[in-house]
């Protein structure tokens, strides 16, 4: 997708024909909220395999880190990971000891509640890694950094499982990847998240409705309806809209109760937020919002000169997907806009004739009736103590893996 000028581009205008708090065109960005450069201990993501986001994701959640968030330094490579302490191990026993339902009473216990390195990030959908050339060493060399960093639990986070998303060869390298995991005997795989994603392989909307069941299509017809009501402003990122700070606190305010919301959401809370990690930080968001270079595509919603709601998208590897989004409720309700905006990025992807359109991981059954697809992750998971690591073992022999449902991890 080649990006315009924001003059020229910005599509989809309200019902006046401007956009609304424009800067002036001859106004200059405030110098505090200018794009800063790359990164000194930024990853070169271009070279890391399962990356189906741009490297400046990678690199903005490197850049605004916290001290739990760190650049793991191999031999060979640079893979990003991040630590937090949590009741992962509890959650674990309590799952593989399902014929003793009393255990998940306390799987919160604080002697439970070790401290974990993931590798991997919270701005990708997937475990991105190097080329990985001697499986065993890599693994030895991350348990090495497991003790350098004082940890319990080792999770190689979200390795992604015969993805279509991904090219073949970086399938085969997760496939081995996990394959090592579990025949060492050392690692135990749970389920990950279900990523949800849409085929384009329609021309337009219309068509897509069609290829529905007619109770559901009528249904998103219905509520499509409700845009008639809203303007629909289409910008890219690097805009000159997205240098007023007010702007952004506005769009921040409004990831923010999205996120809240969707936490709440999970059966274990606690359990999900280790995997999906803290919200992300308002400088990393804005850095992604002031950055021409990630081919991100924002649409904003609004009503009566009100902002109800948006969505960052990003082009890459033929796809668009959808990483962040946020509705003003009851507003956003009342308009439908989970719909709308559904409808709206999907008509994106079709007129820049994306391969996939990829949206999340919740409301499973609401999106697979509605035509999305999944794809699924798992995370291998190395306990240091060797005694917890056996008794979940042994727990456990009678199943392939420990298989906690998506909605409790994710």
């Amino acid at each position: 997708m080649n990006k315009k000028s924001s003059d020229t581009n910005s599509a989809l205008l309200d019902s006046t024909g401007e956009l609304p708090a424009l800067l002036p065109a001859d106004a200059p960005p405030p110098t505090s909220l200018q794009p800063l450069g790359l990164p000194q201990r930024r990853l070169n993501a271009h070279f890391y395999k399962n990356a189906i986001e741009p490297r400046q994701l990678i690199n903005a959640f490197l850049r605004h880190s916290s001290p739990e968030i760190c650049t793991l330094e191999l031999s060979s490579s640079r893979i990003p990971g991040y630590t937090a302490q949590g009741e992962l191990l509890g959650y674990m026993l309590a799952s593989a000891c399902k014929f003793w339902p009393g255990l998940k009473r306390v799987y919160k216990s604080q002697f439970l509640r070790k401290r974990t390195l993931f590798v991997g990030t919270t701005a990708t959908e997937y475990l991105v890694s190097p080329a990985i050339e001697n499986i065993p060493a890599l693994i030895l060399e991350l348990k090495l950094q497991m003790q350098k960093r004082n940890t319990d639990l080792l999770v190689l986070k979200d390795i992604p499982e015969e993805s279509p998303l991904l090219p073949r060869e970086e399938n085969t390298q997760a496939q081995k990847l996990m394959q090592f995991c579990e025949q060492s005997g050392e690692f135990s795989l749970i389920s990950g998240k279900s990523l949800a994603y849409f085929p384009i392989d329609f021309s337009n909307i219309e068509e897509y409705l069609a290829a529905l069941e007619p109770a559901r299509a009528t249904d998103l017809q219905n509520k499509f309806k409700s845009k008639e009501n809203v303007d629909v402003i289409q910008l890219f990122t690097g805009d000159r809209f997205f240098y007023d700070p007010t702007v952004l606190q506005e769009l921040y305010q409004l990831y923010s109760n999205s996120y809240e919301q969707a936490q709440s959401q999970s059966a274990y809370t606690s359990v999900a937020a280790l995997f999906t990690g803290p919200k992300q930080t308002p400088n990393y968001f804005h850095d992604l919002l002031l950055d021409e270079s990630n081919c991100g595509v924002v649409f904003l919603y609004r009503v009566q000169n009100q902002l109800i709601g948006f969505n960052l998208s990003f082009a890459h590897r033929q796809n668009l997907i959808c990483k962040y989004s946020g509705f003003a409720n009851p507003l956003a309700s009342k308009f439908n806009l989970a719909e709308v905006s559904l409808l709206t990025n999907l008509d994106h992807a079709c007129r820049n004739d994306f391969k996939f359109y990829i949206e999340g991981t919740l409301d499973y059954e609401a999106k697979s009736s509605i035509g999305a697809r999944f794809t699924n992750t798992r995370h291998a998971v190395f306990i240091a103590n060797p005694l917890l690591r056996g008794l979940i073992k042994s727990m456990s022999k009678q199943q392939a893996s420990i298989q906690p449902s998506v909605a409790e991890v994710q």
